[in-house]
């Protein structure tokens, strides 16, 4: 399946020998083989073929492309990208894993597992994922497949000007070729010199032909051909139906990696800064490369780029009297994110807030403003139930300002013997309560600030 003989092709120089791996002692040690363009020689057409070397050369990349070891394919599972990702640090390929949630997982493990250092990165790449398949699907939808195939035929014009001129150069090599041979055939065989000279002009030349040959090749080979009508409508109408064949539960994970393998070459990912940051480049098909940002799940608060600004406004709703699930609320409306997950919740608040108590970065009552007081503290101060604070609230006999879904109450010192006096009038009974007792004696500032 590899070797070239089978397309007809005759070939030396396909092993090369690697000082570097020596082991003494043992002299066919160090052997590997060579690439294509290190091949001493290469002569097509010379053997009988079992394949046509246009196939031979199509079997060697979709090897390549399975091979788990050796190339890009990646190691089956969920993840579309498995086989995909390029460590943003240090270059290597990442490799997939996939733990107890089933979640997929990047790592970059080539130091450790070759050096024995740390890890170079890591991440879920759940957030990861998500954004490659909004932009594949955004890449297939029928304005950008349209678009593509426009841009297709452009291509198509510009890659039959330089083939034209690769032809061109090999045809004028294999002139010059065949025209010193005859020279060298034709010299007097008792002009040494002459024969010599003739002889290696003549070699340069095949040399010269060599590589036009290769170069001709290797632009074929590495060139997308035309797509022919049947084709273009093809995609067309694929393009129409492309999302429900994506999420339908009859396409399989293969399928869907091999669609990204066939419109991405690679993805380079690097944490930024140990944050929740992944700055992402995406490597298309074709040469286009688009940047993008997504976040990863984080192990601790600290890890937040925004963890302090954070704990910042946390402290400073909690002073000001919100409750566990407004402050939650509130994060997610000016666009924080938690370490793990999409959106603060109130039990995800609360052991935030523990962990800033423990901390000493909040106090473990809320430091609320003078003269602003909870329900609680006020009624225990005035010696009253809650429910008759909140009578008296329902009455506009006290000050309040709605934080969330809590009330805080505001009485200064001229307010609060007021407060003490209409807490000790009797409850109940046909008396009427005073309404020197009822009306505010000192107004509340507009700014809770103040």
């Amino acid at each position: 399946m590899h070797h070239p003989i089978y397309a007809g092709a005759y070939v030396f120089g396909r092993s090369k020998t690697d000082p570097s791996r020596r082991i003494p002692g043992k002299p066919t040690s160090g052997r590997r083989l060579a690439t294509r363009d290190e091949w001493q020689v290469l002569i097509q057409g010379k053997l009988p073929a079992y394949i046509s070397w246009e196939q031979w050369e199509k079997n060697q990349r979709r090897l390549e492309e399975n091979s788990t070891k050796f190339g890009a394919g990646p190691a089956r599972g969920s993840s579309v990208l498995a086989g995909r990702i390029t460590c943003g640090q240090c270059g290597a390929r990442m490799a997939v894993s996939y733990p107890e949630n089933k979640i997929p997982r990047f790592s970059c493990c080539a130091a450790r597992m070759n050096f024995g250092e740390p890890l170079c990165q890591s991440f879920e790449a759940s957030s990861l994922e998500t954004l490659v398949v909004q932009l594949v699907l955004a890449a297939l939808e029928p304005a950008s497949i349209e678009l593509s195939l426009q841009a297709a035929e452009s291509i198509e014009s510009e890659r039959q000007r330089v083939e034209k001129h690769h032809r061109q150069t090999l045809e004028r090599a294999t002139y010059d070729a065949a025209l010193a041979r005859r020279r060298y055939e034709e010299v007097d065989p008792s002009n040494r010199l002459v024969a010599a000279e003739l002889e290696r002009s003549w070699e340069s030349l095949l040399q010269v032909q060599r590589k036009a040959e290769e170069a001709l090749n290797r632009f074929r080979r590495e060139t997308p051909t035309t797509l022919t009508p049947e084709q273009r409508h093809s995609i067309s109408k694929l393009a129409n139906d492309f999302p429900a064949l994506w999420h339908s539960a009859s396409t399989s994970d293969i399928d869907r990696q091999n669609i990204v393998r066939s419109i991405i070459d690679h993805v380079v990912v690097e944490v930024v800064d140990n944050t929740e940051r992944l700055s992402v480049t995406i490597h298309w098909a074709g040469g286009f490369e688009s940047r993008h940002e997504t976040r990863r799940r984080v192990q601790s608060f600290d890890q937040l780029e925004a963890s302090e600004d954070i704990a910042a406004r946390i402290g400073q709703l909690y002073n000001e009297g919100y409750p566990l699930s407004e402050i939650a609320k509130q994060l997610n409306h000016e666009g924080y994110q938690p370490a793990k997950g999409e959106r603060f919740t109130q039990t995800s608040m609360g052991a935030l807030c523990r962990m800033l108590r423990r901390k000493g970065i909040i106090a473990k009552t809320p430091n609320i403003k003078p003269n602003y007081w909870r329900a609680g503290a006020l009624s225990e101060t005035l010696g009253i139930r809650k429910s008759t604070l909140s009578g008296w609230r329902r009455r506009g006999w006290v000050q309040v300002r709605q934080v969330g879904s809590r009330w805080i109450y505001w009485a200064d010192a001229d307010e609060m013997l007021r407060l003490r006096e209409l807490a000790a009038q009797p409850p109940g009974g046909s008396t009427p309560t005073p309404k020197q007792l009822t009306t505010p004696v000192s107004k509340m500032p507009d700014d809770p600030g103040t």
